[in-house]
């Protein structure tokens, strides 16, 4: 009985590593034609998938229509303006992550913390 107790406490509390994009990311985008940009990334598990959007710093949310993922890596998909433009995120440690917005543009950013109750 205690062995089974042991074995099926084994995996309780830790994080898949299938879901290390899930949540909500803030991430800097440096040297846009624009300038620096700033965009809250959310991503969410929905039957196996990852779905997200672009949902803040502002008021304008932009679904992403296409997600790649990797172990490491997740490329995200979405229209601004008239345009489709790609972001492409690689996970640096347990809360930051690096990448290019365009293969082009530097980006970095750091899982924002939930709130407490």
């Amino acid at each position: 009985m205690a062995l089974l107790l042991l074995i099926g406490a084994t995996g309780y509390g830790e994080d898949d590593p299938e879901d290390y994009f899930v949540g909500k990311w803030d991430v800097m985008v440096y040297g846009t034609i624009d300038g620096d940009e700033r965009m809250i990334i959310e991503l969410k598990r929905v039957d196996g998938k990852l779905e997200g959007a672009i949902v803040g710093p502002t008021e304008d949310i932009k679904p992403f229509f296409k997600i790649e993922e990797k172990p490491d890596t997740v490329k995200v998909y979405f229209k601004h303006l008239f345009f489709k433009v790609n972001l492409q995120l690689e996970k640096k440690d347990e809360s930051h992550v690096t990448g290019l917005l365009q293969d082009k543009y530097e980006a970095k950013g750091s899982r924002m913390k939930k709130k407490q109750k």
